[in-house]
């Protein structure tokens, strides 16, 4: 997991060291259009986070600055976007790694009131041996089956 996190820090210019909180990501600021804005899952597993009481999982966020570094930020998981990714990646957060996965906003409504919402829609699926291997980590080990001794 530690060499991907390096490609993947290497592939985008590296990361923001200084970003040691990362902040939410916004409705506001995606495209108001509707056109979607493409990153990359970066960490495994997902966040729960004081004054935020749901899901979360950490994303590189692209510089608005030509070759400058990503950022890391987390992207907040709503129930729709949360069976979404699970449906597309995996149960297991950490299988998400590497998937690149499109935040565009979208109307849609809370407590019958019209409000922007953020969607998320998966563009790819991680690295099939990188998958492979975090599923490996997370699958629950089964004991061997006892021996059958027979008396004589």
């Amino acid at each position: 997991m530690v060499d991907f996190n390096r490609r993947m820090a290497r592939a985008v210019g590296g990361i923001d060291v200084e970003a040691a909180m990362p902040s939410y990501v916004s409705t506001e600021e995606l495209p108001e259009d509707g056109t979607a804005l493409e990153v990359t899952v970066s960490a495994p597993g997902v966040a729960r986070n004081r004054g935020f009481d749901g899901l979360a999982m950490t994303v590189l966020w692209p510089s608005e600055n030509e070759g400058g570094r990503a950022s890391i930020r987390l992207v907040r998981l709503n129930q729709t976007n949360k069976r979404h990714l699970v449906d597309m990646l995996g149960r297991m957060s950490d299988g998400w790694v590497g998937a690149v996965v499109a935040l565009s906003r979208v109307e849609t409504t809370y407590d019958n009131e019209p409000i922007d919402g953020t969607r998320i829609t998966v563009v790819s699926k991680p690295d099939a041996d990188q998958t492979r291997k975090s599923e490996a980590k997370s699958a629950p080990s089964t004991p061997a089956a006892p021996s059958r001794r027979t008396r004589r």
